[in-house]
């Protein structure tokens, strides 16, 4: 344990933290307890500080401390006047993660609420790494690696000086690792859960009640899959934005009618590796992500759903499909969303080197025929 006397400097530092957005909630929540403090609507400042830190849990390899705060509390309004009541006995409790020497991040401070939700992120987080889950890296600001908005930024600026819209910019890639995230946390869901799915089948298969079952943990392979589906349809956006199929349209397309309209109506001489490498998807991976992405809504043994992925799994297990040959299915089709969250960071490089390699075969034909 730390003590003020020990390390004012750290202790400061943490107390200043406390001014900040979005740190200031956690002092004006604290004030609710307190039936003598004033009210005010400028600024507070500390007194007669003092104070503990101590070791918590380590989650992530991140380090949380409990940070035990007190003060005297002076008050000022909006226009820097002094507030004549004095909050002299102020206390709050605090966890913290205290900020590393190599990094330039500020100190993370959290109440209880937020610390659960930390916790659970790291622990999330903890757990993807050691799934070994693949990462978005195409969206990481490296230096050793192609980066989304660095490079997307020089394609706008040498080849589309005129254009102005949000896909190569900070909203798309937000937009991006989001949906990334969402797929992710779902796959990681899949992996660590997959015993419940053959529990949730059993289950299925054996109740004659009128009651609709929903199959949560069978749905799941469907709801990973629409994620992928759905970052694939926002490549399709990103092509869509340089080179529409039809300027007028007022809705993008989606990836399967965007390479099938282009594969039939492009030059030749721009139906390069890098496209091929889009269009060849559209009969095989895509094509199985579609047939994947569609979930069962619920399952009734009366009155069974068709033509949705989860509920052929169910329809199996009826037939008495060996268990073993069902299991090597779920294995085979994991394996298949795993390889298609990794493929994502390559799929936007070749998305904006396709759309460099246009504009470059494109200015060089203008400049011959001139």
């Amino acid at each position: 344990m730390i003590h003020y006397k020990d390390d004012a400097y750290l202790f400061d530092e943490l107390f200043g933290e406390l001014f900040r957005a979005p740190n200031v909630h956690l002092v004006k929540k604290r004030l609710k307890n307190y039936s003598d403090a004033p009210a005010y609507h400028g600024v507070i400042c500390f007194s007669d500080k003092d104070g503990s830190i101590s070791t918590f849990i380590d989650v992530n390899k991140k380090e949380i401390n409990k940070l035990s705060l007190s003060c005297s509390l002076s008050f000022y309004d909006s226009k820097g006047r002094h507030n004549e009541n004095l909050l002299s006995n102020f206390s709050i409790d605090l966890y913290v993660v205290l900020r590393r020497p190599e990094c330039v991040e500020n100190h993370i401070l959290m109440g209880f609420d937020e610390l659960l939700v930390y916790l659970k992120i790291q622990r999330n987080a903890e757990l993807q790494s050691s799934l070994n889950l693949p990462t978005l890296s195409a969206c990481e600001c490296t230096t050793q690696k192609f980066n989304y908005i660095n490079e997307g930024r020089r394609i706008r600026k040498i080849y589309f000086p005129s254009y102005s819209g949000p896909v190569l910019d900070i909203y798309f890639e937000n937009e991006l690792n989001e949906v990334f995230v969402i797929t992710r946390n779902a796959l990681t869901f899949l992996k660590t859960h997959k015993e419940r799915v053959f529990e949730e089948l059993e289950l299925l298969g054996n109740h004659d009640s009128g009651l609709n079952l929903y199959p949560r943990y069978n749905n799941c392979i469907a709801e990973t899959a629409q994620g992928l589906y759905n970052f694939w349809e926002r490549i399709a956006f990103i092509f869509t934005e340089f080179y529409p199929l039809n300027a007028n349209a007022k809705n993008p397309p989606s990836y399967g009618k965007y390479f099938r309209d282009k594969g039939k109506s492009l030059d030749p001489s721009l139906k390069t590796h890098l496209f091929n490498w889009f269009f060849n998807r559209l009969d095989n991976e895509h094509s199985r992500l579609s047939t994947m992405r569609h979930p069962s809504i619920h399952y009734n043994s009366s009155n069974t759903p068709s033509g949705m992925r989860s509920v052929q799994l169910i329809k199996d297990f009826h037939k008495q499909l060996d268990i073993a040959e069902l299991k090597e299915i779920w294995s085979n089709e994991i394996d298949f969303l795993n390889a298609e969250l990794e493929v994502l960071s390559e799929a936007l490089e070749k998305a904006l080197l396709l759309i460099e390699e246009w504009a470059i075969i494109k200015k060089t034909k203008e400049s011959q025929s001139n």
